[in-house]
């Protein structure tokens, strides 16, 4: 069996091919989790989609922002119920007005909706 994949030190040498690796493993990550929520989804999967840092500045520049789009997927409306009220985008694809906030300030607002003392009866 052949190995199409080029090696590491091959790619490093190059900044497009470091782009083009990079988006290559962003769109197997998302294609991955998408496919898993198509084949095993159910009415209760709810699975959350983030990054925790950029990549390398070599990919998107020296004054990029740490910003990480950040995406809930679910079957369930009521699971979006709980935080229409931040504005949100519908889809994978934030909007470029999208919020922004901090690591710890998403986590704090996701742990509120979701925690028992957020549900509404």
């Amino acid at each position: 069996m052949i190995n199409s994949a080029e090696g590491a030190g091959s790619v490093w040498k190059d900044n497009e091919k470091i782009k083009q690796a990079y988006a290559k493993s962003v769109a197997y990550s998302v294609d991955s989790l998408t496919s898993y929520v198509e084949k095993y989804g159910d009415d209760n999967l709810v699975m959350v989609f983030l990054g925790d840092h950029q990549p390398a500045s070599v990919v998107v520049g020296q004054n990029a922002s740490k910003d990480v789009p950040i995406s809930i997927v679910a079957k369930d409306p009521k699971v979006f119920e709980r935080i229409a009220d931040w504005g949100w985008t519908t889809g994978l694809t934030p909007a470029p007005d999208a919020p922004v906030w901090p690591m710890n300030e998403f986590r704090d607002r996701f742990l509120t909706a979701y925690s028992p003392a957020g549900e509404s009866h």
